[in-house]
């Protein structure tokens, strides 16, 4: 063997344990005798270690149908070991035409009466002051929020 083959292989052992070292095992995962499909193992041939994982099997959430009438939660079962998984799914929102404190428009779901916050809606005033430069300063006439914008030059 010579010394190119030699730094060649110790290169590939460190490579091997860094790959190990971060979790990283080679082997390929087969399920556990006795135990749902989902339940698998390998054992890693560059470091000998025993590796376990759990990969569940969940139908798609588009085909779950929802819990409760007026609910927006949805649940689904491993197809191989039951363990339940739960995701609040909302179908879609619509505009309540009211705002909140900082004119964010409130929404609400048409399923479960969810609230969210929708996009900013302001009423814009012009601020009294020096209008000498070239910039205007509006506030809002619900939430008092400040913006300074560039004049709109009339001919």
């Amino acid at each position: 063997m010579g010394f190119l083959d030699k730094v060649t292989n110790k290169v590939t052992e460190l490579a091997k344990k860094a790959k190990c070292a971060t979790g990283f095992h080679a082997g390929t995962f087969v399920p556990i005798n006795g135990q749902p499909k989902c339940h698998k193992e390998k054992t890693c041939p560059d470091c000998g270690n025993h590796v376990t994982a759990i990969e569940h099997k969940f139908p798609d959430w588009k085909s779950v149908e929802y819990k409760e009438y007026r609910s927006c939660l949805k649940k689904r079962k491993c197809e191989y070991c039951q363990h339940e998984e739960r995701k609040e799914i909302h179908e879609g929102f619509e505009n309540t035409w009211k705002k909140d404190d900082y004119c964010f428009e409130i929404e609400i779901c048409t399923r479960c009466e969810h609230k969210k916050r929708g996009s900013e809606k302001h009423i814009w005033e012009k601020k009294i002051g020096n209008y000498d430069d070239d910039t205007v300063t509006e506030y809002c006439i619900d939430c008092r929020k400040e913006r300074t914008r560039k004049k709109i030059k009339t001919k």
